[in-house]
């Protein structure tokens, strides 16, 4: 059989002879490369993550793909993608079927409108443990948790759903379930570094065994990020650089970055999953995940703002993701959520003060007009 090319580099279909068809490339990586394609008798649209050709002959990326389509196969959840086939190209590469989704990742969210309000990047980082979650009962670690492996796709009739992509670095944890898959025929070697570097527990940038926790780190600096629209580590201008920060120095509050106000007991819970040693942060991210709901809830209990300070606020509200605000809605800020009602009357009086005066004007204009009108009609009279 001859092999075939590299369709990633030549633009050849790879998926010839199955029964799938590519109809583009959405990108490509060193060891594989993703297709948009249709199934050839049903007519139906998937994302397809085929191995590059190059890779074909090698043994340990291969298995590594067939850990991640079982990883995904066993992780029926809302916030995970989802697959549907594990198959093999005609010159033997393996490929995965997962879900086409619509959207885009939460990167790009954050490179568009930056940081985001306090209740959205709960609500996002709260989907994202609820996935993580799940990952780990089986036993399950990611290990390469960031904002470009976090899609958010979108729905008609609500919000965006969070989905986490890419388990193809994940680690088996043997023991903790029955349902996981087998690990790696080849196991990660001791003291290699995995992961994406700004996104890495303390333990992985020094290559030390990793467990849930790593992914509790991982998942704070992506909340870190969505509040104060930058990460922890940004000064860092290398990877050494950046590992040294990590394993070295205390994050920076994020209340010094964010625009916005920082409440402490969200700090503390975000500076707590950024704890140096794993044994000094949430044990889980169904911790971590608890502990933001305490924080989403006194969220949304905050009083209801006077009309007048909302009318103020409206054109000032971020847009939520994916389009307009609904006729009648309203995003409060979270800096207005957090504070006592002092601005508010401040906005009510600045308002009254405004509409009074625009009435002292338009009366006097009005007065002045009535005395001219009267004066001119007693002026013709008397000329008569």
């Amino acid at each position: 059989m001859t092999p075939l090319l590299d369709s990633a580099l030549d633009g050849s279909d790879p998926f010839e002879g199955t029964k799938y068809r590519s109809l583009s490339i959405l990108g490509k990586g060193g060891m594989g490369a993703a297709h948009v394609v249709e199934h050839r008798l049903l007519g139906t649209q998937f994302v397809c993550k085929v191995m590059r050709g190059r890779h074909r002959n090698n043994a340990a990326v291969a298995d590594r793909m067939r850990v991640e389509a079982q990883s995904l196969a066993r992780l029926v959840h809302p916030n995970i993608v989802k697959v549907f086939d594990f198959d093999f190209t005609q010159d033997g590469r393996p490929f995965i079927v997962m879900e086409r989704l619509e959207g885009h990742t939460l990167g790009h969210e954050l490179r568009t409108r930056g940081e985001l309000p306090t209740r959205e990047a709960i609500d996002i980082v709260s989907q994202l443990l609820s996935a993580l979650s799940a990952a780990h009962v089986l036993g399950i670690v990611h290990r390469d948790v960031k904002l470009e492996n976090l899609f958010l796709q979108r729905t008609a009739h609500a919000g965006p759903v969070l989905k986490v992509l890419d388990f193809g670095v994940a680690k088996i944890m043997e023991g903790i379930s029955d349902a996981a898959p087998e690990p790696p025929q080849v196991p990660t070697r001791a003291g290699a570094i995995v992961g994406t570097p700004r996104f890495l527990s303390p333990e992985a940038a020094q290559g030390k065994a990793v467990d849930q926790r790593a992914d509790v780190y991982s998942a704070s600096v992506v909340l870190y990020m969505l509040l104060c629209g930058r990460g922890p580590w940004d000064e860092a201008s290398s990877h050494a650089s950046v590992f040294s920060a990590q394993a070295n120095k205390a994050p920076t509050p994020p209340s010094r970055y964010a625009r916005k106000v920082i409440s402490s007991d969200l700090e503390s819970i975000v500076l707590t999953a950024m704890s140096k040693e794993p044994e000094e942060r949430f044990q889980s991210a169904k911790a971590f995940e608890a502990a933001l709901m305490t924080v989403a809830e006194r969220l949304g209990d905050s009083p209801q703002l006077p009309e007048s300070a909302k009318l103020t606020l409206q054109s000032k509200q971020p847009m939520p993701i994916g389009g307009a605000a609904s006729p009648g809605t309203l995003r409060i800020s979270d800096e207005l959520e957090t504070k006592t009602a002092i601005p508010f009357a401040k906005h009510q009086l600045t308002i009254g003060a405004g509409a009074v005066a625009k009435r002292i004007v338009t009366f006097a204009i009005s007065a002045a007009l009535s005395a001219l009108a009267t004066w001119w009609c007693l002026a013709t009279i008397f000329r008569r």
